[in-house]
């Protein structure tokens, strides 16, 4: 049974075999496969794969980590993203880009819906400012 509990920045994952710190600030996405959960860091080649669906992460980021709360976006059924390192959103080739434009490039694939519903709230984002 995993246990979950959270600190400003950090999120701990406890399971009966290991306990995994993720420092927030450094999550670049979540990515959803079946009960697990794979969180992808800036630092390249260092997925760390957790016992947690991505409904759990999504909730866990709602009430434990309100700082960060805004900062992660769900994009349909598969993933959840830090808006910060969104580099491009491309809803006709149905991929968008994540880099912090220096150290680290992710490409992921999701619907069109889910990309022309992130550009937009990205839009929106920008008119208000």
């Amino acid at each position: 049974m995993e246990n979950y509990s959270s600190e400003s920045r950090y999120v701990y994952f406890n399971s009966r075999d290991s306990l995994v710190r993720i420092d927030l600030t450094k999550v670049v996405y979540f990515e959803a496969d079946g009960n697990y959960t794979s969180i992808v860091s800036l630092i390249p080649e260092s997925k760390v794969i957790i016992l947690a669906n991505l409904g759990k992460i999504e909730r866990l980021l709602a009430l434990s980590a309100k700082d960060h709360s805004t900062v992660f976006v769900r994009i349909g059924k598969k993933y959840i993203i830090n808006s910060k390192y969104i580099f491009s959103i491309t809803p006709l080739h149905q991929e968008m880009v994540l880099s912090d434009q220096s150290g680290f490039h992710y490409t992921l694939e999701a619907s069109r819906e889910a990309l022309k519903a992130l550009k937009e709230t990205m839009m929106n984002k920008l008119r208000t400012k």
